[in-house]
């Protein structure tokens, strides 16, 4: 094959011609791939040819269309039917990329795609029986042909691991080399396959003795490492390796020697003589193979003092070897313990037990390392190796329950004054989590209040309830537990979770009573949202109803405490029944309590009628508590200005009784109460009947078209608060359209963006509203002369329709109090808002004006005073917690008459 007809099959050189600027004539045969880097665009933004506006762009496109169209052609099976030899040589690189087969995928037949890389994936396979050195196999391009082959589930039934082992086990003409080298692919993907290769294990063994005549690499050491287990130790195995071994004839490390060997050795005390040269792991089961009296020589103590330290907790399964041996640890080497583990607590404060820990030791070593410690503490009684043994456990993700249960119940009076240390319980590594559970468990006992409530701060939910029902007085860290869920759980979807492991985990039904009723009183406004927003709360209801009629009447009880539920039962309307559905005793009971009230009023009435008789008769109804007006005003208006109210909800607190209805008619006729939502028109303003008295002193601007035409003038004339709609115009972005209406006394306005509801606006009404459309574009006083085109950004827009300058225009009088301004617009707005306060200080005001303005990317918030004459000249953005510097240049007849008082 020619040089020429090979570069044919070289992507990355026929990519770099079709891309080179001065390529006029393109030859499609000879343009496959480039690194693809360079088509992204096109693959993500096939039809955006806004993306490329000028000339080069326009022609890039054209010839990555060209090439898309070649690369459909190129990977066709047709024409890889016969394997290009040299196809994966020059494009190696591409194959191990999968993000550039990603991009192929996107731009070729995906079927015919996949069906070339099969091709080329079973090649290589083919190929590799030519091979006589592992070090010519690039098992990395073999997995991503393999990997890719799959990606679409091309080899569903078929893995590499298997293609493998069928060769290993059933391909006769295969070398022992070649052999060996699909072993060690297999070992490199799936070690747990090791037993399906159990007929070449002797294979294996001779072929590491070879091996280690030369330098073995650490890679041929971690995957051969799995088969130590599996030699067989018979005579001729151990000759074989002695003989290696006092000839010298191994050149790899002397821990791998060891750690491979360890078994064919008859003489360790030939080991022990380089013990400096072994590792870890080599050292221990070399000491556990020698005689005990090397454990005592100063040589192993030296050089375990050496070795042990927290950076490797590995290190401490070495003291354990006493312990296996049965006897004390030297003194030197228990004083070196000591001294480094009281510098535990500042070790651990800098190591994040959860994650950091398991990369500082091997998983089958951690029971090993927990009963070294305890064999520590058995020594000399010293506490301190115990409280180490239990931090490490509830670290060790891989110790199973019950021996980290087990290992720790002996030891709980030892542990327990060490839980005084506070400082230890505000780590971040204290934590309740799934694997060390049980252990919390058995020392939840000895916790105190304080470190119960640290530790339930940081659990998952399901954690909390199973940790809280083991304390030693389960209903107080139960309350501690709703305390906290209290502020750390607001959404709906995190209540729905702590109802739902109430309801699995919590039997014991006074602490459900106690759960349910704080979670009524501070998270849900009334049942009935509680029932259709939180859907595990029915569950625990039920729950509580099917224990018996005396936690059911204790529920309706606990219901009845909340005023919202109170009065919602009572009224007992048509949304009310279908809530009532979920306690079918409920009207019973309701029914029951009227009767007996019923009752004990006639009671009370023989009383009275007898009271000449001396009759007494005796009620068992409690006194009747009647509140002093003002008092019951006071309280009604609480409940009406909390954020939660809604306008039927008001309508029918009002029907309670006159008195209420008259209180209520009260609050909302001559108070601001931007919470009451207008729907309809009433026509009955200042009737007996209707709660307004007088026009509403609040509008949205929506509702002017429900205030009856003959009392228009004195509702506008006393308007004190405004909440106006506008909408942004969506081609521009810089200006909106908004409904102004004549009301000029107003103490608060609010702008707010809504646009379903400024299109609500009827033709029937347009009369009642001046339509503006205002500029959001910065304002500028400079002067007049100035260049435009430096304002390259936003161009300088007339003040006289910019949306700060309507503001002045038509809403601007000595009353107004606090102006808002609420949007979701982007980071332009804010742009805008900043580069125009300096407007604000034209406002007639007298006093301080309070000014928000709420962006989707940042809050301003600022007082606008009266104090002296500076200019306004700083704006905390506190969303983006940046500080925004400004100088106002103003002219005299635009020198603002007031100072900024920022609120950071």
């Amino acid at each position: 094959m020619s040089e020429e007809q090979s570069l044919d099959n070289n992507i990355n050189y026929n990519i770099n011609r079709l891309f080179n600027e001065n390529g006029e004539n393109w030859d499609l045969k000879s343009l496959p791939l480039q690194h693809l880097q360079t088509i992204d665009a096109i693959i993500a933004y096939p039809d955006d040819l806004q993306l490329f506006d000028n000339k080069y762009n326009v022609e890039i496109i054209h010839k990555i269309i060209n090439l898309s169209l070649y690369l459909r052609r190129y990977f066709s099976v047709e024409n890889h039917r016969v394997p290009h030899p040299d196809f994966l040589q020059f494009n190696r690189s591409l194959f191990k990329n999968i993000d550039s087969i990603n991009k192929l995928y996107a731009v070729c037949e995906t079927n015919e795609l996949l069906s070339v890389i099969n091709i080329y994936f079973k090649h290589y396979l083919d190929s590799i029986k030519s091979l006589d050195s592992f070090e010519d196999v690039d098992v990395n391009l073999m997995f991503y042909l393999y990997k890719v082959s799959k990606q679409r589930n091309f080899l569903k039934y078929i893995t590499l691991e298997s293609i493998c082992i069928d060769r290993i086990n059933n391909d006769t003409t295969l070398s022992d080399t070649v052999r060996f080298n699909l072993i060690l692919i297999v070992m490199y993907y799936k070690r747990t396959l090791i037993t399906d290769l159990h007929q070449h294990h002797q294979l294996v063994l001779e072929m590491i003795i070879k091996l280690m005549s030369s330098k073995m690499n650490s890679y041929y050491h971690h995957q051969l490492s799995v088969f130590n287990e599996y030699f067989k130790v018979n005579e001729s195995n151990m000759l074989v390796v002695q003989e290696c071994f006092k000839q010298n004839r191994f050149k790899s490390t002397m821990d791998f020697i060891y750690s491979t060997f360890y078994r064919f050795i008859s003489t360790p005390e030939d080991i022990y003589k380089q013990i400096s040269k072994l590792g870890l792991e080599s050292h221990y089961y070399l000491m556990l193979a020698l005689p005990t009296s090397y454990l005592k020589e100063e040589k192993t103590a030296n050089h375990f003092i050496k070795n042990i330290s927290f950076s490797n907790l590995d290190s401490f399964i070495l003291p354990y070897l006493y312990h296996q041996k049965g006897i004390d640890i030297p003194e030197a080497l228990y004083d070196h313990i000591v001294k480094i583990s009281l510098k535990f607590e500042d070790i651990i404060k800098s190591m994040d037990i959860a994650s950091k820990i398991e990369r500082y030791h091997h998983p089958r070593f951690q029971e090993t390392i927990v009963q070294s410690f305890v064999s520590l503490y058995n020594q000399k009684k010293d506490p301190m190796f115990i409280l180490i043994s239990f931090y490490l456990m509830t670290g060790f993700r891989s110790l199973s329950s019950s021996f980290s249960v087990a290992t720790l119940r002996p030891h709980l009076d030892v542990i327990a004054p060490t839980f005084v240390n506070k400082t230890l319980f505000m780590l971040p590594q204290f934590q309740l989590q799934k694997h060390n559970i049980e252990l919390w468990t058995l020392v939840s006992v000895l916790l105190n209040k304080e470190q119960i409530s640290l530790l339930l701060e940081k659990a998952p939910v399901d954690m909390q309830f199973k940790f809280v029902l083991s304390t030693s007085n389960p209903y107080q860290s139960l309350v501690t537990l709703l305390h906290i869920l209290r502020t750390t759980v607001g959404s709906t979807e995190g209540l729905n979770q702590v109802f739902k492991q109430l309801y699995l985990q919590v039997d014991n039904c006074q602490y459900l009573l106690e759960a349910l009723s704080f979670f009524l009183d501070n998270n849900v406004t009334s049942l009935w949202d509680g029932m259709h927003r939180y859907k595990n709360l029915s569950l625990l209801m039920e729950k509580l109803k099917a224990n018996g009629r005396e936690y059911f009447d204790k529920l309706i009880k606990v219901i009845q405490v909340n005023p919202y539920i109170n009065i919602l039962l009572k009224n007992q309307r048509q949304k009310d029944k279908e809530f009532l559905k979920y306690i079918p005793d409920s009207k019973y009971y309701i029914d029951e309590q009227q009767q007996q009230l019923q009752d004990n009023h006639l009671v009370n009435n023989n009383v009275s009628n007898n009271s000449n008789n001396n009759i007494c008769i005796e009620s068992s109804a409690p006194p009747t508590i009647i509140l002093n007006p003002v008092i019951l005003k006071y309280i009604i208006e609480l409940v009406i200005v909390q954020p939660h109210s809604k306008s039927k909800w008001l309508v029918e607190l009002s029907t309670v009784s006159k008195l209420f209805h008259q209180i209520c008619s009260k609050i909302l006729s001559n108070g601001v109460n931007q919470r009451v939502k207008i729907k309809s028109s009433i026509g009955h303003i200042g009737s007996t009947f209707c709660l307004f008295s007088n026009p509403p002193l609040h509008l949205r601007s929506i509702e002017l078209e429900f205030i009856p035409r003959e009392h228009l003038h004195s509702c506008l004339e006393n308007l004190e608060s405004l909440t106006q709609y506008f909408w942004m115009n969506q081609m521009s972005y810089t200006t909106f359209n908004i409904h102004m209406i004549e009301a000029k006394n107003l103490k608060h306005i609010k702008f707010y963006e809504k646009i379903y509801e400024f299109e609500r606006i009827g033709v029937e009404c347009k009369d009642l509203y001046r339509m503006v459309e205002c500029t959001l574009n910065p304002y500028d006083n400079t002067d007049t002369d100035t260049d435009t085109d430096s304002h390259s950004d936003m161009a300088v827009q007339s003040s006289e329709s910019h949306f700060f300058q309507v503001l002045l225009d038509h809403y601007n009088n000595d009353r107004l109090q606090s102006i808002e301004y609420d949007s979701c617009r982007s980071g332009l707005e804010t742009q805008a808002h900043y580069h125009s306060l300096p407007l604000l200080s034209q406002l007639k005001h007298q006093k301080s004006i309070d000014v928000n303005a709420s962006l989707d990317f940042s809050d301003i918030s600022f007082k606008i005073g009266a104090k002296d004459t500076e200019p306004l000249t700083k704006v905390v953005m506190s969303d983006l917690d940046m500080l925004f510097l400004m100088d106002a240049k103003i002219n005299d007849h635009h020198r603002p008459k007031s100072e900024v008082d920022l609120k950071i």
